[in-house]
């Protein structure tokens, strides 16, 4: 997402070199992003529902239009967004802060899915949602994933990750320890590489310095 700069390497999307270009430029280049921490980096707390929609897509439309911001068309899609992603509000002029974490948190998903991103990064996409929001989410990221669409799913619940994954990574203190086939992976296997306890090929693993699996 360019929020941080590689020690190494080269960060392509469909085959373009995007490792130097801006957030922005990024965006536009069909990256979605729903972010670990929603109300850090996902949410303008204080902003109403429909600015909250703009945020992070503010040059795409329906959002702007020649590159003037359209505040009416973004408040139309906002209410659309609203209606497909089962927002419970009473309105979009709340501020994100008066909804429900799972409430937010859908927001921030129809407003990342509603741009036909090319590649979604999902950071812990159901963290701190209650079970219903739960599974709307994960609705949506697999009918995305069955329409085409490339997702990096970042998690630490197990069921999460073999429930949407494909292929599984398993990162630990920085390195690639393990790789698994999430049709046949246990948790428990799962849980044990993202530990340190198992390394290679276990019928199904990955995970991160801070124990995800990818």
């Amino acid at each position: 997402m360019g929020m941080a700069t590689p020690d190494a390497g080269v960060i392509s999307l469909d085959g373009e070199d995007i490792s130097k270009l801006p957030v922005r430029k990024r965006r536009e280049g069909g990256i979605g992003y729903i972010p670990e921490d929603r109300h850090r980096h996902g949410l303008l707390l204080e902003a109403p529902l429909w600015e909250n929609r703009i945020l992070g897509h503010v040059t795409e439309a329906p959002n702007s239009k020649r590159g003037i911001l359209d505040p009416k068309a973004a408040r139309k899609d906002t209410e659309r967004i609203v209606r497909e992603y089962d927002v419970r509000t009473p309105g979009i002029d709340v501020t994100a802060a008066s909804l429900s974490g799972g409430n937010q948190q859908k927001l921030i998903v129809g407003r990342e899915m509603s741009h036909d991103p090319k590649f979604l990064i999902a950071a812990h996409p159901t963290r701190g949602v209650d079970v219903g929001a739960q599974a709307q989410i994960w609705d949506a990221i697999r009918d995305a994933r069955r329409e085409g669409l490339a997702v990096l799913l970042i998690s630490a619940d197990l069921d999460e990750l073999i429930g949407l994954s494909d292929t599984l990574r398993v990162m630990y203190r920085g390195k690639l320890v393990a790789d698994a086939d999430p049709a046949t992976i246990t948790p428990e296997q799962l849980g044990s590489a993202m530990t340190g306890a198992a390394t290679g090929h276990l019928e199904g693993t990955e995970q991160s310095e801070d124990g995800d699996a990818r």
